[in-house]
């Protein structure tokens, strides 16, 4: 994947590093998997959610929010 947003996207689902085993669409252990809180419309697909987060770049608070460090860039 691009290390910023502006950046070249790939052509192919197996060039961004999601899965450890495309043929068997096996999830890279690097990525968090996550549901939905509150449902919304499906059209009955199965589905499954996958978020990436770079180590060190969210600051968890179990009673407050959560802190997003970002990148600064010269």
């Amino acid at each position: 994947m691009p290390h910023l947003a502006a950046g070249k996207m790939p052509l192919l689902l197996s060039q961004t590093g999601a899965f450890s085993d495309v043929a068997r669409l096996q999830i890279d252990n690097g990525l968090i998997p996550y549901d939905l809180i509150v449902a919304f419309w499906s059209d009955g697909a199965r589905k499954s959610r996958w978020a990436a987060i770079p180590r060190g770049k969210i600051e968890f608070s179990a009673t407050g929010e959560w802190k997003f460090r970002t990148a600064r860039y010269s």
